[in-house]
């Protein structure tokens, strides 16, 4: 049975595809496709034919240790604006939110109960849209999925974790037209299609997919293996197809809940374990996928014995704190991170909202700065706590010193994403210069949107032996955008450097129009640091 999704809902998610789908949910806010003069996705024309320009690629930490990295993608504009548009007019989004609706294996689906878009960062307790009923995403979802799925393993044996290897690498975008019609299907229909594209027997809804696939790969260069991770439509397009997945699982007879592409398979009889492992090995690989053996695991019962990190958070929550609980309470996450509680701090420190009782600041100050500088998983957590509470917070010289130094370690280690929070959080605590050597640095690390922020954030920084090196060792089309935009490159140097042919026109609007695809921070605070 189709689920149901009301129109006002699939406006929603629309908008946000549009406006914040391009960047990835780990970036500041303050990156983003809005204009007060022009709709980017209606008011200038994009090619029918786009130029194929690669994505821009960054680093950011996995969460899962201190130490892994993720590469995320910036997909360039017009391919992006040129599927956005395509999936909205086929009514591809609501088709691919309606199936995920359907699984009741997956704790990952599109659009959560409460009518939000999932989201792998929430900022709990904290939203800068209006009219968003808060409390309804103060809570973690981490301890109600734990006692959901106990419920649903009653009477097994154990848990067999199972993990799709390299997943968004794998996605085979030529298998799109199965999301819907299964592989099967989706196999007979491509036979047809190869034969004669004008086949009768061709389906609309193969048609339309295939149709996407292309869109999709204009993302990527054209290629046909990946989905770029970092764009919302992405994880449309990989949730929908996992959705699909899921429904060939559970018509096999195994039992299982599964997060994006981590599957917990529920085992009742120990022998069951090779044949379940082979039944879902065949199915991932006929969708061009295979289970990575070195995540494969199995937990004997008593499976799901977690640390109720929401009670104790809870706990503090409800008493009269001073500041020996504020100790206490961080010196037993940390505890429980040192005992092999992995994501304990981050945990955290993604639960501290208004409910969060602090009477000394100067304590939390420091807590929050040893998380910052120890915990690289939880960065983006901490400066957004910090840029929320600025204005109770006192920051001094010694504060400002600790994070620019941790900005210039993070630069030396590649850590792009740390990097591009640490100048926004200095920009938010009213840093109004940075130092020279900071500067050279994020440049010649190749950071760019770091390098944009710079830009924008600091010009008076930026005297013209810099502005000629940045210049020179600029690569991507958004940061080659952005200085076309300031008029430090002119139109023919934009348009060889980025490779535009059949885009020249959409770009030279788009400046026209003076669009940047970084907003400034509104300084309406008080200037703490003038230097």
């Amino acid at each position: 049975m189709e689920a149901e999704i009301g129109e006002e809902i699939i406006e929603k998610v629309v908008k946000e595809f549009k406006i914040k789908g391009l960047f990835s949910e780990y970036l500041p806010s303050n990156f983003n496709l809005k204009s007060e003069t022009f709709d980017i996705f209606k008011d200038i024309e994009v090619p029918n034919s786009i130029d194929y320009i690669e994505p821009y690629k960054f680093t950011m930490s996995r969460f899962k240790d201190n130490e892994s990295r993720r590469v995320i993608h910036l997909p360039e504009i017009t391919a992006y604006i040129s599927a956005v548009n395509y999936m909205d007019s086929e009514k591809i989004i609501k088709e691919l939110i309606e199936l995920s609706a359907e699984s009741e294996n997956s704790f990952s689906q599109i659009v959560q109960s409460n009518g939000e878009i999932l989201k792998h960062e929430t900022s709990y307790g904290y939203f800068e849209d209006e009219g968003v009923d808060e409390s309804r995403f103060i809570q973690s979802t981490y301890i109600p999925n734990i006692a959901e799925k106990i419920k649903r393993a009653q009477g097994g044996k154990g848990i067999l974790y199972l993990d799709i290897s390299n997943f968004y690498g794998s996605v085979y975008t030529h298998i799109f037209p199965a999301i819907l019609l299964g592989y099967d299907k989706a196999i007979e229909q491509y036979k047809y299609f190869q034969g004669n594209k004008a086949d009768g027997r061709i389906s609309d809804i193969y048609k339309r997919y295939e149709k996407l696939d292309g869109k999709v790969r204009g993302l990527n260069s054209n290629r046909t293996n990946g989905l770029l991770t970092g764009p919302l439509l992405s994880f449309f397009l990989a949730e929908a197809l996992l959705t699909r997945i899921d429904q060939e699982i559970e018509s096999a007879g195994v039992s299982f809940v599964r997060y994006v592409d981590d599957f917990e398979i529920i085992i009742y009889e120990d022998k069951d374990i090779d044949l379940y492992k082979t039944i879902i090995s065949d199915i991932l690989g006929k969708y061009h996928f295979s289970i990575n053996n070195e995540k494969t695991k199995y937990v004997k019962f008593p499976y799901y014995v977690v640390e109720n990190l929401q009670m104790i958070y809870e706990e503090y929550v409800s008493s009269k704190a001073e500041s020996n609980d504020l100790i206490k309470i961080f010196n037993k996450y940390f505890n429980l991170e040192n005992e092999g509680n992995k994501g304990a701090i981050r945990y955290l420190v993604k639960s501290i909202n208004e409910r969060f009782q602090v009477k000394d600041y100067e304590l939390y100050v420091s807590y929050l700065l040893n998380i910052l500088v120890n915990d690289n998983r939880s960065l983006i957590k901490v400066c957004e706590l910090i840029i929320k509470d600025k204005d109770k917070l006192t920051f001094g010289d010694n504060h400002i010193k600790i994070i620019k130094k941790l900005i210039l370690q993070y630069v030396r280690h590649k850590k792009d994403l740390e990097v591009i929070w640490l100048i926004y959080l200095l920009k938010n605590l009213g840093v109004n210069s940075i130092e020279r050597d900071i500067v050279k640095n994020v440049i010649r690390s190749k950071n760019e949107l770091a390098i944009i922020m710079i830009i924008e954030e600091y010009t008076e920084d930026l005297d013209d032996n810099i502005m000629d090196e940045l210049t020179a060792l600029s690569s991507s089309w958004i940061l080659l955008y952005q200085l076309f935009l300031k008029n430090h490159i002119s139109t023919d140097e934009f348009e060889n450097r980025v490779g535009l042919n059949k885009s020249k026109h959409f770009y030279r609007k788009l400046k026209y129009n003076c669009f940047t695809f970084y907003k400034l921070i509104a300084d309406d605070s008080r200037t703490k640091f003038p230097f």
